[in-house]
């Protein structure tokens, strides 16, 4: 196998994966919507990766719904409490993502998004292994290109997996954290109401 051989392979056998990473906790009130915009400007972006989980509020569920930039509904989630969704990008626009709490008269719910565009870009790749000596790299290591694809595939998804652990760490830790504010807020409440209690009897007496 030549080297030009080897760098097209292994250039192939690579998905650089890259993207625009954002996180957000809103709150959505009762009987609101709140839509949040995905704006795409680059012909590479191939896919949106969204995902979501309640972290408070009432049966932890929320509607979802997203809307490519031909005003078609491509995803529709009835009272879901956790959900990830891979949207292929087909071009460029605007993709809106609405979280729907209209069903709630009473509770607000605090969710937690997560967006991540990314795009496939085996140009770039090519450019940055052209300037490794990829032949003495696979005589030295014995390997072919085949298994050299293979243990990216599992180093990818080891990573996947690491990646999906820390996440879920940081959801947890908002959902503890909300929790115990809640918590906080009702024993400061009847602290204060047994406090006021106190006095207004202490001064009947007197």
């Amino acid at each position: 196998m030549n080297l030009l051989s080897c760098i097209v392979a292994f250039a192939c056998a690579i998905e650089i994966c890259l993207a625009g990473q954002q996180s957000l906790t809103p709150i959505i009130e009762a009987s609101e919507v709140q839509c949040f915009y995905v704006e795409v400007t680059n012909t590479n972006y191939t896919f949106l990766q969204l995902y979501y989980q309640v972290l408070s509020g009432g049966d932890y569920d929320i509607r979802l719904y997203v809307i490519d930039p031909n005003e078609n509904f491509i995803i529709e989630d009835e009272r879901t409490t956790e959900n990830s969704h891979r949207i292929p990008l087909h071009g460029l626009g605007t993709y809106k993502c609405c979280f729907d709490n209209s069903f709630s008269y009473q509770t607000a719910k605090m969710v937690y998004i997560l967006f991540n565009m990314f795009v496939s870009d085996s140009e770039e790749v090519s450019e940055e292994i052209t300037t490794l000596d990829v032949h003495n790299i696979i005589e030295g290591m014995d390997m072919t290109v085949g298994n050299m694809k293979d243990r990216l595939g599992k180093m990818r998804k080891r990573l996947m997996t690491a990646e999906n652990l820390m996440r879920s760490g940081r959801i947890h830790e908002k959902q503890d954290r909300a929790f115990l504010d809640s918590k906080l807020r009702h024993v400061n409440f009847w602290s204060m109401f047994n406090s006021a209690a106190i006095i207004v009897i202490g001064a009947l007496q007197v």
